[in-house]
């Protein structure tokens, strides 16, 4: 299922249920790449970073009876989308922001400094996909992917100059504290 936003609807910290805590047993990065429009030595930096430094946190619970994934990097950048259940225990969601900014997604330095160098405040398109497969009836364990893209907006006058970048991480994480996450719900 596809949600577009027109401005950053799901923030991190707006999660109203109980939160199911997750750390990753191990993630490993599968794609990251820059097109042009990008400086190519920030670009090559961006790319070492979101390599070295991948997602290191997830949260999962619902807001608004939404049910919504929320990955952190150690840079402060919090990636928010919605899930929803595709039966089986799959939980599949994109959610795209058009026209936003680096502040207003709470996008922490590594992409500020990959977007932000030469136009502070230039806009942008953010897309943010995930897919949890979780292992068993109590949700305690998952694998995923989580993708990450910007690109050209087309509806600003104070466009970031970049094509694209894209970042996608699998991975496998495992609850360590919280109870129901949204989850257990929405699985019948």
């Amino acid at each position: 299922m596809r949600f577009l936003l027109i401005g950053s609807l799901l923030l991190a910290g707006c999660i109203d249920s109980e939160v199911g805590y997750y750390d990753f047993d191990s993630v490993t990065p599968l794609v990251a790449t820059c097109g042009a429009g990008v400086d190519a030595g920030r670009a090559a930096v961006w790319i070492d970073v979101v390599q070295d430094a991948p997602i290191d946190d997830l949260r999962v619970g619902s807001a608004d009876a939404v049910t919504q994934a929320q990955f952190f990097r150690p840079d402060a950048s919090v990636f928010v989308t919605a899930i929803t259940n595709q039966g089986d225990r799959v939980f599949v969601g994109e959610t795209t922001t058009e026209n936003a900014t680096v502040d207003g997604l709470d996008l922490g330095s590594d992409f500020s400094s990959l977007l932000e160098a030469d136009s502070v405040g230039c806009e942008f398109d953010f897309r943010v996909g995930a897919e949890l497969t979780f292992g068993d009836e109590d949700f305690a364990q998952a694998d995923g992917r989580l993708s990450v893209e910007i690109s050209e907006t087309q509806l600003s006058d104070n466009r970031c100059p970049v094509v694209s970048c894209l970042v996608e991480y699998g991975f496998i994480v495992t609850r360590t504290a919280g109870g129901n996450p949204g989850l257990w719900g929405a699985s019948e």
